[in-house]
This record gives structure tokens, C-alpha cells and sequence, in this order.
């Protein structure tokens, strides 16, 4: 004993070299086990630990030996993958409770007892939780701006709700998309109570209203309201929703639509009635063609009318070949479409084949940002729809039906958001110099609106852009701001230096980028990434790349959140429809 201290020292404890220690965690009075977690006493000898490896969990000595490559069983860690299998997945609760599933993992780990549904309610998904909403908000502690969308929707319960996503880039430009949550609409939907809803949700993850830039939802009233009269800020309306909607309309037209409903109760016998079924694939078969079944149109679902019409061109050997031959099905078949029906078919499918490609190309996942759309629209509008002087086939009058809705359609989306179009399109390398836009002029007056406009958005880098101040204050020519700028300076001397460097700083930063040309769009079949060009340049365009991380953030539809509800539609199925909110 130490007279100074009354301590007893330290024992040195020996190295355990055994390989039993593989599978034990030695502490300061006891040893647990890895697998089971039962305790034993601290002076337990090897040979007793060893024989409660083989006796209870079946260890040879083969296997101990060779410990080090499989990682010790461990009980929290396994209710945690569990957890997050059941969630992953959409699994209901009850599977813990279920016979056969104890069953398996009683065969897989005869010691471990899984847990039950209240410890998996109460305790593992509410950690989990905790741990996926850290991560955000960490995440977001990165982004200043962000969009968002938002949408409703009706389960199988016939209850409502509403789910709110944030979109935004970091500060190493990485797109960043989020689900802050989904809530249950308990009162009206009107834009008040939905506008409520969303900043009670901002509120709770403590993120700031005036940092939130646009708004994107689909063409409902409540949600245009919500967005564009009590949260004040620009509404994007959704693209994908307005394509589809023009879509539909032209589809109406009686010179379409009697032929569509033909080719969809076609698609309907087959897929209703099994013998039908049977025999088309058999036909399509021996003809050698696709054996996919066929496609009925659905109006909520977009692209449902091309993706039929596809289906039925690539079957039309067999399908008019089941048609003539079949008997004894409960309902008579249908009659087959004429030549010129099928003709029709063909010429309506090149035309909506560009349609679905936008569609498909603005809803993606990666970065579905503004600046990709408006090229988009320019080639769908100018191109594709391009209507003629006296349409006289149906597919002409189609096409003029189309471009005279979705033209409407973009007018809305550009004249709500006229500052996110310019300065997404113009802050995207690949875009800045509208090259898409034909018409000379009207290249020149958008290039020269969007520079002016930059220019004031770098000079007021905190302005807000709910009232559109920027786009409605009068504004001095480049010459005329240097102008008064010798004037102040002859005046004030030294205390008009600071604005006088500050602008330009600014004024040579834009001019830089202004001088540079425009980057490919794409490059070995993929579009180029604009984030990535900012994220490389972003201390050579210290200002602009802000800027540029508040436009490129806001998104053209509301996918997300119907991304959202398709997996919501997994949970609340027939069977969980009494599951509470």
C-alpha cells in the first residue's frame, strides 16, 4: 500500500491470448457473453467459458478458432436491422408476434428472444426516428434555401392528408431532398388551414419561412392559394401534372375519343377475362412477338393512354388474330379495330411519345430542377405541338388542342415564377445563353433581363422575393450606376469607397461569368450536372454561387410527395385501414 495515498495499486492484469475472448466481454467485476448476454464471475477460467460456448450455443473449436471473421452476435444490434427491415419494407407490426416468424428466427438464433410489438412501437422505431430526424437536421444546418412541395391525398380509410418535402443544395452543391413529415387533415382544406399545416411543420424542424423560395404543387386551388396568398411565396406549378392535363384535353376530342374507347375495352377483354388472356399470349408467342400483357388507360395515372396505345401496336397481329378466332368467354369480345383505327393509333402514339419523354425527364429523381424544363417546354411548344395554319386530320386537331392547353399552362408557371425561370435557366452553365430560344430578339431580351436581374439579386443578396421588389423597382442602366458612383465619390470621398469596391467586386464577378461560354448540355449520353460545375468554381464565383444555390434549389414538380403517398399507399392497405393516425 502507498503510505501517501491509502491506495492499493493497479493490479496488471494478463493479456488474454485465448480465443475464447472472442465471444466475452471482460469488465470490471464480471464477464458477459456476446451471444447471450449472461454474466459470469470476473475469476471464471477459460476452460468454463469455453464450455458454455459449445454446451448452450453450439461453438466447436473450429468455429471459435475462426471467430475473428464472424462478428459476435449482439441483441441490440439485431433489433435494430430488425426494426429497420420492417420499416424499410412497409411491414405490419404484428410480423414480431407472428408464430412462424418466431419460429425462423428461433431456428437462426436459438437464445435470442425477439422482441414484441410494444417494444418495437414504444422503443425501437421511435429511436430510429430520432436518429433519421438528427441526420436532417444536421443536413439542413447546410442549406440556407430551400423549396418545397407539397400535396394531399385520400388513403383507402378515407382520411386525408398532407405531406410537405424541402428541397435544397448544400454547401458542397449536393441536391438534398427531404420528407419533413406527413400530417392528417382533421378540418376543411382550404388554403388557410393547408398554410397553417406547413408552418407548424417549418416551425417544428426550426427552419425559417422567409428562407423557404418557392412552393411547388400540382393546379388545385387550396394549394396554389396556400402557397401563393398566405405563405407569400412563388408557386411552381407542377409541370408533370400540367402536361398530363393538356394531354387528357386533347384526348377528349371527338375525333380521338371514340377510337380510344374502343382500344381500351379491347384492353379490357383481354385483361378481365382469363381464356382471352391465355390465348393472346399464345398468339404472341407463335407470331413471335412481345408477350406483355396490354395497358388500360387510366386518367390518374400519366402516360397510361401512350403506354396502351404502345402495347396494342406491338400486339396488333395477335390481338386481331384472338379476336376472330375466340369462343365461349362470358362476355362477347369486342369488335377489332378498322385500318384506319389502327393508323390512327399509330399517328396518335408519335405524337404523345415526345410528351411522355418530358414527362418522364422532368419528374427524375436526381436533380428535377427549373433550368431542365424550360429547354424542355421551348422544343415541346416549338417542335413537337407546333401547330399548323388549318389542321384538318385528327391528329393535327389533336396536337393544336395540346398546344393550346399546355401553352396556357406554362403562361401560369411563367408568369408566378418569373424570376426562378431566368435566373434557374441563366445560373445553369449549360443554359446561361437561352441557345434553346429561336427567336433572336426574344433571346436577346431574356439574356439581358436575366443579367439585370442578377446583378440586383448580388447587390441585395438578402432580399425577399415573395413581393417581387426586385422585378418591380425601376432600375439605372450599368452606365448610369457607374455614373452615380463618380458622383458619390466626388461627394462623400472615403465613406462611399465601401459601396463603391462592394459593387465592383460584384460588377467584375458577373461580368466573368457573363464572358464565359456555355458548357455542353451533355456529355456521353448524360445531361451534365450544373452542381457540379458550381461546386468547382464556387471560390473562383464566391457571390454568384449563392445566388446560384437559392434558384437552382426549386423544383419543377411535385413527385416527390407522389412518391410519397405511392409508399403510404403500401401501409394503409385493406388491411390496416383502421390504423390510427
Amino acid at each position: 500500500m502507498d503510505p501517501q495515498t491509502d491506495q492499493v495499486p493497479s493490479r496488471k492484469r494478463k493479456a488474454r491470448s485465448s480465443d475464447v475472448w472472442q465471444h466475452y466481454t471482460l469488465g470490471d467485476e464480471s464477464i458477459s457473453c456476446d451471444t447471450c448476454g449472461k454474466t459470469c464471475n470476473i475469476s471464471t477460467s477459460t476452460y468454463s467459458l469455453r464450455y458454455h460456448l459449445s454446451k448452450i450455443h453450439n461453438f466447436t473449436g473450429q468455429e471459435t478458432a475462426s471467430a475473428s471473421a464472424t462478428p459476435p452476435f449482439s441483441p441490440a444490434k439485431a433489433e435494430e436491422l430488425l426494426a429497420k427491415f420492417i420499416s424499410d419494407n412497409c411491414l405490419a407490426l404484428r410480423i414480431v408476434e407472428d408464430d412462424s416468424f418466431r419460429e425462423f428466427i428461433h431456428y437462426l438464433q436459438p437464445n435470442w428472444n425477439v422482441c414484441d410489438r410494444r417494444r418495437l412501437t414504444n422503443v425501437l422505431l421511435p429511436q430510429m426516428k430520432a436518429i433519421v430526424q438528427s441526420q436532417i437536421k444536421d443536413k439542413l444546418k447546410e442549406i440556407k434555401y430551400v423549396s418545397i412541395s407539397l400535396d394531399s391525398w385520400t388513403s383507402l380509410a378515407n382520411r386525408s392528408y398532407l405531406a410537405l418535402t424541402v428541397h435544397g443544395i448544400s454547401k458542397a452543391f449536393e441536391f438534398q431532398s427531404f420528407l419533413l413529415d406527413i400530417v392528417a387533415i382533421r378540418k376543411s382544406e382550404t388554403g388557410e388551414h393547408i398554410a397553417e399545416l406547413v408552418k407548424e411543420i417549418l416551425e417544428e424542424w426550426q427552419f425559417p419561412l422567409e428562407n423557404v423560395v418557392a412552393g411547388t404543387s400540382d393546379g388545385a386551388a387550396n394549394c396554389k392559394k396556400a402557397i401563393k396568398t398566405n405563405l407569400e411565396l412563388m408557386w411552381v406549378y407542377c409541370v408533370a401534372h400540367a402536361l398530363n392535363r393538356s394531354v387528357r384535353v386533347g384526348l377528349e376530342i371527338s375525333e380521338i375519343k371514340p377510337i380510344l374507347k374502343k382500344a381500351k375495352a379491347i384492353c379490357k377483354f383481354f385483361r378481365n377475362s382469363p381464356k382471352a388472356s391465355k390465348l393472346l399470349e399464345e398468339q404472341q408467342k407463335r407470331l413471335e412477338l412481345s408477350t406483355k400483357k396490354l395497358v388500360i388507360d387510366n386518367k390518374t395515372r400519366w402516360g397510361s393512354a401512350y403506354k396502351m396505345v404502345l402495347r396494342m401496336l406491338a400486339s396488333r397481329p395477335a390481338i386481331s388474330s384472338s379476336l376472330a378466332t375466340i369462343t365461349g368467354t362470358k362476355r362477347p369480345p369486342p369488335e377489332d379495330l378498322l385500318a384506319y383505327d389502327w393508323n390512327l393509333l399509330n399517328d396518335l402514339a408519335a405524337v404523345l411519345k415526345p410528351i411522355d419523354d418530358a414527362t418522364t425527364f422532368v419528374s427524375q429523381e436526381k436533380y428535377p430542377g427549373m433550368s431542365y424544363v424550360t429547354p424542355v417546354m421551348h422544343r415541346l411548344l416549338s417542335h413537337h405541338l407546333s401547330p399548323g395554319e388549318y389542321p384538318v386530320t385528327p391528329v393535327e386537331l389533336l396536337k393544336n388542342k395540346i398546344y393550346e392547353d399546355l401553352s396556357g399552362r406554362w403562361k401560369t408557371l411563367a408568369e408566378n415564377v418569373p424570376m426562378a425561370l431566368l435566373m434557374s435557366v441563366y445560373l445553369d452553365p449549360c443554359l446561361k445563353d437561352f441557345s434553346f430560344v429561336e427567336d433572336e430578339d426574344k433571346r436577346k431580351d431574356l439574356l439581358e433581363k436575366a443579367e439585370s436581374m442578377l446583378e440586383r439579386l448580388l447587390m441585395h443578396p438578402d432580399a425577399t422575393l415573395s413581393q417581387g421588389d426586385l422585378l418591380e423597382s425601376p432600375q439605372l442602366s450599368p452606365e448610369e450606376q457607374w455614373s452615380q458612383q463618380e458622383k458619390w465619390d466626388n461627394l462623400l470621398g472615403p465613406l462611399a469607397q465601401g459601396s463603391y469596391a462592394q459593387h465592383r467586386r460584384v460588377h467584375e464577378e458577373l461580368e466573368k461569368y457573363k464572358r464565359r461560354n456555355s458548357c455542353e448540355f451533355m456529355s456521353g449520353g448524360q445531361v451534365n450536372d450544373p452542381l457540379l460545375w458550381w461546386k468547382v468554381r464556387q471560390a473562383k464565383y464566391p457571390k454568384l454561387s449563392k445566388v446560384a444555390r437559392r434558384f437552382l434549389c426549386v423544383i419543377a414538380t411535385s413527385v416527390p410527395c407522389e412518391r410519397v403517398f405511392s409508399k403510404s399507399g403500401w401501409i394503409v392497405n385493406k388491411r390496416r385501414t383502421l390504423l390510427s393516425d
